[in-house]
């Protein structure tokens, strides 16, 4: 009997890194485990994968968390599919590589978007 049994969890950016390894240790100790993926659909499925060969329930849901409609057809479709949602890990998380002096309004609206209107829009 795992610590998770019967909870269900909705992790943003499980596809990869924390994410991944949190989504599969979450199905090991028994959670319906769903995950968000905007860009690394290879690695959410992967990941979808790994989990069911555990013996695991997960659901992979293409959105960007960014985007408040996303994030709440992410949140809708998990209790669509589970009945409920027990855990909610916002994982998803970007950055940029440049100088904050050489950065564009764009890059810097993108990394505040995933880094912090996400977690927003997946807890309200």
């Amino acid at each position: 009997m795992g610590k998770l049994d019967g909870k269900v969890a909705l992790i943003t950016g499980g596809t990869s890194g924390i994410g991944a390894a949190s989504a599969i240790l979450f199905a090991r100790e028994g959670a319906s485990v769903v995950i968000t993926v905007n860009n690394n659909m290879e690695g959410g499925m992967a990941v979808v994968k790994q989990i069911s060969e555990l013996g695991g329930k997960s659901l992979l849901i293409k959105a960007d968390v960014s985007k408040e409609e996303d994030a709440s057809r992410a949140v809708a479709e998990t209790i669509d599919a589970f009945g409920k949602l027990d855990i909610l890990f916002n994982n998803a998380g970007t950055t940029t590589t440049i100088r904050l002096h050489e950065a564009t309004c764009e890059e810097f609206d993108r990394v505040i978007g995933v880094n912090l209107k996400a977690v927003f829009f997946t807890s309200k």
